[in-house]
């Protein structure tokens, strides 16, 4: 099973940080995560995304950034959360410069 999160730039309305609605992708993967990883990885399987409308390198960065974070906090392996990206731009895929 593979969880399709919420464009980076749409807003969880019903989560705040710091009086903000927080991303809705980030709500989506938190939810998602949590509560199924367990049984994911149980079952042979793990936790995957796919990650719609990615329009620059430093989106899939951020990404990596959040996977690694939840892998450490839970202590597993680095490379467990595994995601698909739908990339809207070929040119995003190098970083400026």
């Amino acid at each position: 099973m593979i969880c399709r999160v919420r464009g980076l730039h749409l807003p969880e309305k019903h989560v705040t940080w710091r009086g903000e609605a927080i991303p809705g992708s980030l709500f989506d993967f938190a939810l998602y995560f949590f509560h199924n990883y367990k049984a994911l990885l149980a079952k042979g399987s793990g936790p995957y995304f796919y990650l719609p409308k990615t329009q620059a390198w430093q989106e899939a960065a951020w990404w990596s950034e959040v996977f690694s974070y939840a892998e450490d906090r839970f202590n597993l392996p680095r490379g467990t959360i595994k995601a698909t990206l739908l990339i809207e731009n070929p040119a995003c895929c190098f970083p400026d410069g």
